[in-house]
């Protein structure tokens, strides 16, 4: 399972997790949690529908070829890049994308639902990337 947020670090997140964990054959599941916006560092709360890295890597490049960037991120472009990336690279694997909505709310909904994504599904590997953002003054 690959966290697919568009953004640099997922992308980083899914190059490392197709070069060093993923084999012609293996299922690749893309997910994202619909994270609402925020304003002014409140999150606002938790949905179920059905692909950013690194600058000069040749996944980054065909991501960005593809639209994968974060103003392509409402209409979902970046998980069908991601997709696509990751079909180039192992045509025989099977790759899913899917979005889900927050289990909870909270600053912890996106961990939560990963996690509980992940135990549902029996998922042997994970990869995702954090971003580091300083604490917002609101």
């Amino acid at each position: 399972m690959i966290i697919a947020d568009p953004g640099r670090e997922s992308t980083a997140a899914m190059e490392w997790a197709l070069s060093h964990a993923v084999v012609e054959g293996d299922d690749i599941l893309l997910l994202h949690v619909n994270m609402p916006n925020t304003h002014n560092g409140a999150a606002a709360g938790p949905s179920r529908s059905g692909s950013g890295g690194s600058s000069g890597s040749p996944i980054a490049v065909f991501l960005g070829a593809a639209g994968g960037s974060d103003a392509s991120s409402s209409s979902g472009e970046f998980m069908e890049a991601m997709r696509a990336a990751c079909r180039t690279r192992y045509p025989r694997a099977r790759v899913h994308a899917e979005r889900v909505e927050p289990a909870t709310e909270g600053g912890e909904a996106k961990a939560q639902t990963i996690l509980a994504e992940s135990q549902r599904r029996g998922v042997e590997l994970s990869s995702s990337a954090t971003a580091a953002y300083p604490p917002s003054s609101g």
